[in-house]
């Protein structure tokens, strides 16, 4: 950006461009511009990451949506964005939670977390969970397991008596 800044200044200072004064980056533009990357770039870092073929995954996404939530409350809060950085910055929170509440109702991202062994229940403690909706995501999990995972109880074949072959 600074490189760009010396640049346009420097082209701008020539009349003969045709560009009039109103229209001419100004220091605040470049900073509106830096804050701005700032802002972005954990966006892109974690886009980077999700989009390796065959990296994505489910439990990944709660994390990364914590650490989005993260990032945009410190920028809400900081005094040395403008206010309208800010508030585009509130309006990314918001559609960010929307997002994470959606995976709270999906039951296969509730077991992922559940069955995740850095997790486990923690995450849900962490949250504040009340310990009746921990204890049915494990019930959740237990019994998707039963359904669709246990290995069926095979019985063996009943013993044939031997054959007395003289």
């Amino acid at each position: 950006l600074i490189q760009y800044f010396h640049s346009s200044t420097e082209w701008q200072r020539h009349k003969r461009q045709g560009i009039k004064r109103k229209l001419h980056l100004e220091q605040s533009d470049f900073h509106l511009a830096r804050d701005m990357v700032e802002i972005l770039n954990p966006f892109h870092e974690i886009t980077n990451q999700i989009s390796v073929h065959g990296l994505a995954r489910i439990l990944h996404i709660v994390v990364f949506i914590n650490q989005i939530t993260e990032h945009l409350s410190t920028a809400i809060t900081a005094v040395k964005y403008l206010l309208a950085l800010r508030n585009a910055c509130r309006v990314g929170l918001n559609i960010t939670n929307n997002y994470y509440s959606l995976t709270d109702s999906s039951a296969l991202y509730r077991i992922t977390i559940v069955l995740h062994p850095s997790f486990w229940d923690k995450y849900f403690k962490l949250l504040n969970w009340e310990p009746k909706w921990i204890a049915e995501e494990i019930q959740l999990t237990q019994d998707m397991w039963v359904s669709f995972y246990k290995p069926q109880h095979i019985n063996p074949p009943a013993s044939v008596a031997p054959v007395n072959l003289r």
